[in-house]
């Protein structure tokens, strides 16, 4: 009797053992396909992910719509900082954070001599140099300050190396700069022989430069990259997308196609369009112009460089002079500034002189 009780008790524990045990790999079982089934959604999803970008920027991917070089980081931020030297005209304001008022669109800064006809932007035979006041100087920062980015021609960077950074006046919350938009068909700013490439502030200073050029892959590949920060330099053709997107459109750089570029592919909204005057009037030929602050100095050039703006022009833009302003309101040896505003919209700020 004790025998039998005992094999009963024996069998009892080895059953109930085998069912732990099958229930331990049911258990593994069940944890390995909780496991594959994350690894394989997390996969899905990021090729999913890839797949789309590549879909919605295929010239990212397959050609050099966006050429960066291996050593280049696609996480930069447009915004990060810089410890680069800043150049003479800084002030000693201090370093106060400001927030920014709320813009879209594209504003226009120009600056001219006092020649009511011409509209000159300089001297012909003298040296490039600044000709307008500190205060007008200062609002140019301003504006720096409340744009995405801040564009130019590449006759400006090629003639002034100039760095489009904001330094007069306190940044935004973060240090935040705009980041530099060059319009260089041709890539100049690379080429070394004739024009100095690849020297210039803007490729190296650590601030987010976008250069757009309508060259060939072919050419794109012969350019001389030496000395470009390419953590903080990108390259761009939209050409070929903005072609097939629209047919009925030139295959050469334009405003639209520019501005179109910066808002999908960099989210930039606000652009500051600060010279020359081929490519400020490019902008207003191609109406694309919100707003546009133009400084007249009390100067009137000996060989003036006519802009080839006049108040036809900026009419014919669909922009309207709102109002104008002094430096300081008493100086007859003042800049006077110029607010114009397209008519379905308003200036930003109640008082024209609060923004920037």
């Amino acid at each position: 009797s004790q025998t039998t009780e005992h094999h009963h008790h024996h069998r009892k524990k080895r059953t109930t053992m085998i069912k732990m045990h099958y229930s331990l790999i049911r258990w593994k079982t069940f944890m390995t396909i909780v496991s594959i089934t994350a690894i394989t959604t997390t996969f899905v999803s990021s090729f999913s992910t890839t797949a789309t970008v590549r879909k919605s920027n295929p010239t990212r991917w397959n050609q050099h719509l966006t050429f960066l070089s291996p050593h280049s980081n696609t996480n930069t931020n447009l915004f990060s900082s810089s410890s680069g030297e800043e150049e003479e005209d800084v002030s000693n304001n201090s370093p106060t954070e400001e927030e920014s008022v709320k813009v879209k669109g594209v504003t226009l800064k120009m600056a001219f001599d006092s020649n009511p006809t011409q509209w000159s932007v300089s001297d012909l035979v003298a040296p490039p140099e600044r000709f307008t006041s500190p205060t007008s100087l200062d609002l140019v920062h301003r504006l720096r300050r409340e744009s995405d980015a801040v564009l130019v021609g590449v006759n400006t960077v090629l003639r002034d190396d100039c760095t489009l950074t904001v330094r007069r006046v306190p940044p935004l919350e973060g240090g935040k700069q705009p980041v530099r938009v060059v319009i260089d068909p041709h890539l100049k700013v690379f080429t070394r022989e004739k024009y100095g490439g690849g020297k210039f502030s803007l490729l190296k200073d650590g601030y987010h430069t976008i250069i757009y050029h309508s060259l060939s892959r072919e050419r794109v590949k012969q350019v001389d990259w030496q000395g470009v920060d390419w953590n903080h330099v990108t390259i761009v053709n939209p050409t070929h997308e903005y072609k097939s997107n629209n047919p009925s459109s030139s295959s050469a750089l334009s405003p639209n196609m520019i501005l179109e570029n910066l808002s999908i592919e960099f989210d930039i909204n606000h652009v500051m369009v600060e010279g020359g005057p081929y490519t400020a009037k490019q902008f207003l030929q191609s109406s694309v112009v919100n707003r546009a602050i133009l400084i007249r100095a009390p100067i009137e050039f000996v060989h003036p460089e006519v802009s080839g703006i006049d108040a036809d022009v900026m009419s014919d833009a669909g922009l309207k002079l709102i109002g104008t302003n002094s430096d300081t309101g008493d100086d007859e040896n003042d800049d006077t500034v110029e607010y114009w505003c397209i008519e379905e919209e308003e200036w930003p700020t109640d008082e024209l002189n609060d923004w920037p």
